[in-house]
């Protein structure tokens, strides 16, 4: 349970990484928004340590705000594309489901006959050995409580 919640931190993390990395990149409004969260910042105080980092953080989150609400079509968008691709994964896999499920049914109503056991028999005849195998099948089209089982012939 602790690894699939570390695993699910981790995955947030880079996620949110990947969005602010994203958007600072790609973005000049956010950069911009973030340059201006910083000279002011700077000309109303000057902190260290963690109340820097509450306000910086507080600053991306505000710009990050006004970034999905400026680029909210777009998101949607993309959001909309991963869904269907999503849904056409689960389609395709479905589909293959019901052709093995089918084929399983199939084959389930022909009659087979498969082992159930195997056994090792020595026959010493001085000076000769002889290792014979011998094996024990089933029916598969018998009931399971009255399975005959048959050995193979010598």
């Amino acid at each position: 349970m602790g690894r699939q919640i570390a695993c699910l931190l981790v995955a947030l993390f880079v996620v949110v990484a990947a969005f602010v990395g994203m958007a600072r990149a790609f973005s000049p409004s956010f950069d911009q928004c973030i340059g201006k969260a910083k000279a002011d910042k700077q000309q109303t105080t000057d902190k260290e340590g963690p109340a820097l980092l509450a306000e910086t953080i507080g600053s991306y989150v505000g710009c990050s705000g006004e970034y999905v609400e400026a680029n909210k079509n777009v998101i949607t968008a993309l959001a909309l594309i991963a869904i269907a691709a999503f849904t056409c994964t689960l389609w395709l896999a479905t589909s293959r489901q019901a052709l093995l499920t089918r084929e399983a049914l199939v084959a389930d109503k022909k009659a087979f006959v498969f082992p159930i056991g195997l056994y090792q028999i020595l026959i010493s005849i001085f000076p000769i050995a002889i290792l014979k195998l011998d094996c024990l099948v089933q029916n598969s089209t018998a009931p399971s409580a009255s399975l005959p089982r048959h050995r193979t012939p010598q």
